[in-house]
């Protein structure tokens, strides 16, 4: 066996994104779970497929775990999270909306 070869991740991965609804209007922070990801603070970009979703701070944890700040401008009604690290792409629908919230509450 070659010592130089490197190891594969087992199983696909996938993400954990709380909260599960994101306001827009306002500045959120996203908790993302992974299972069988490599997130890097100097490699991993997160976007949402839109500019009207900016992604302003994305806080490397651990390899299975960050934390991304954004700050929605508009109601969308449905939304995917993309995470890049390096050539490692996960894409995945978030399962919820980005909401329009009521300034008088």
């Amino acid at each position: 066996m070659d010592s130089g070869a490197l190891s594969a991740i087992a199983g696909n991965p996938s993400l954990v994104v709380s909260p599960s609804v994101i306001p827009s209007g306002g500045t959120v922070t996203l908790d993302v779970q992974g299972t069988n990801t490599n997130f890097n603070q100097n490699l991993t970009t997160v976007g949402f497929g839109t500019s009207d979703v900016p992604v302003s701070q994305i806080n490397v944890i651990s390899s299975t775990h960050l934390t991304v700040t954004v700050a929605p401008t508009v109601s969308i009604p449905s939304a995917n999270i993309t995470i890049t690290t390096g050539l490692e792409a996960i894409s995945q629908a978030l399962g919820s909306q980005i909401t329009a919230t009521d300034p008088q509450q």
